[in-house]
This record gives structure tokens, C-alpha cells and sequence, in this order.
């Protein structure tokens, strides 16, 4: 499957549907994958959504997502960004976290840095359908709802790269 994380299957779309799991051009796209036949043995079509649901915002550092389906062909999006807090930030103490960064130096070695960085989760919400080409589409920003919750100094960074969340 194209996917990374969980699929879900939407009844809508009569399809299976998760993150694109083709990270160098379609990161931060929703991919819809055919149901398979069980005997035919070829691989099922798949579409990339026209939108990519990743924070846009240049000083926003993707750390990691996972997508959830609410129900009746709406979704929600957890994306874990990360903002690096420069030197003349009189931001708080109290509100950095750290996350390492590999860079080249002079030597053509790499080395981590680490960076004082916030974490937040970037929680959008969404529906999906085809459009009137057959393209998958969440209808446009216009129709996506984007909220921002700030992760304490506390959290893991396992909370960073895959964020947990669940839909009761």
C-alpha cells in the first residue's frame, strides 16, 4: 500500500485511505488506494490529494504526523511541528525543548545539532472526495479547520516524530 501510518477504508470514496507514504513528492498529501481484487495479483490504483495538509509556514519544522478518520468521510490530521527558537528569543526558559539536526561542516562530516526549538501539535480537520475531474481533493483550505495545541517542556520526543492520537 502507498501508505505510512494507518489506512482507513471510506465507504464514500469506496476506497482505502492514509498519509502518502512517498515522502520526497507527496509529503503532507492524502493518498486513496482501490480495494484489491483478492485474485487478480495486480497492484490497485492509487491517488494523491491535490492539497498538501502540512504546515506551509517557513519556520515551521515538520517532525512527524498521523492521521485519524472521525467518521463519515471526515478525517483529522496531527502533525507535531516544531519552531527553532533563535538566540535573540526571550522566549521562556521553561517552554524549549531540543531536537538534533544533522548538518555538514567544513570536513564533510556530518554532525548533529542540537537546536532549542517549541513543539506544538497542528491539528487539522477535513473531508475528502473525488471532484469533477476524478481528482482527490479535500475541497480546498477554505474547508480545512487548523488549530495549533503547545506541547509542554515535558513531552517525549517520541511524541514529536509520531504523534498519538485517537477519536472516541
Amino acid at each position: 500500500m502507498p501508505f505510512t501510518g494507518r489506512a482507513y477504508f471510506d465507504r464514500e470514496l469506496d476506497a482505502w485511505v492514509g498519509l502518502s507514504g512517498d515522502d520526497d513528492h507527496h509529503s503532507g498529501h492524502i493518498c486513496a488506494c482501490d480495494v484489491a481484487a483478492p485474485s487478480d495479483g495486480s497492484s490497485p490504483a492509487w491517488k494523491v490529494s491535490k492539497e498538501n495538509l502540512f504546515s506551509e509556514v517557513e519556520t515551521e519544522k515538520d517532525m512527524g504526523a498521523t492521521l485519524l478518520c472521525i467518521g463519515r468521510g471526515k478525517y483529522c490530521l496531527v502533525q507535531c511541528v516544531g519552531v527553532v527558537i533563535e538566540d535573540d528569543d526571550d522566549g521562556d526558559e521553561e517552554e524549549r525543548n531540543y531536537y538534533s539536526e544533522k548538518t555538514e561542516d567544513d570536513d564533510d562530516d556530518d554532525k548533529e545539532l542540537a537546536r532549542p526549538c517549541r513543539f506544538s501539535y497542528r491539528v487539522s480537520t477535513f473531508s475528502l472526495r473525488y471532484d469533477k475531474n476524478g481528482d482527490l481533493t479535500t475541497g480546498g483550505s477554505h474547508r480545512q479547520r487548523v488549530r495549533y495545541y503547545k506541547l509542554p517542556k515535558e513531552a517525549s520526543p517520541d511524541c514529536f516524530h509520531n504523534p498519538v492520537a485517537f477519536w472516541m
